[in-house]
């Protein structure tokens, strides 16, 4: 059952998420050699609530979901408070193991720099 609006909490998270990205993409915090555009980071429903970061490049998408750490939970990365997942829209999904090959430089950036945003934050 879906609930009907997302908690505060993972609003808050999104709407951190997109000021720290529209400030830290392309920059030495996050660099972006691939030309990744920020489409938007939005609360999303995917079993349970969690912040959505959409990139995609003019053939590409990216996409991460960053939710509260559920060590009973699979996580590609998981950081002091926040659990991190990968996936693509224009990868079909039982090949979803394809998209480290294609975007693992960009993926590890980014699980870098949310480990680094997270400790910023924490305090």
């Amino acid at each position: 059952m879906r609930p009907s609006d997302p908690p505060a909490s993972i609003v808050a998270l999104a709407e951190a998420l997109a000021r720290a990205l529209t400030d830290d993409l392309s920059t030495p915090a996050l660099e972006n050699p691939e030309g990744w555009r920020l489409v938007a980071v939005t609360p999303r429903f995917f079993q349970i609530w969690r912040a959505l970061i959409e990139l995609r490049t003019d053939t590409t998408s990216l996409g991460f979901l960053i939710s509260p750490t559920d060590p009973a939970e699979r996580a590609y990365r998981r950081t002091a408070r926040w659990d991190f997942v990968y996936f693509s829209e224009d990868v079909p999904d039982p090949e979803q193991d394809r998209i480290y090959q294609r975007d693992r430089a960009t993926i590890d950036r980014f699980a870098s720099w949310l480990e680094a945003w997270d400790r910023r934050t924490a305090a």
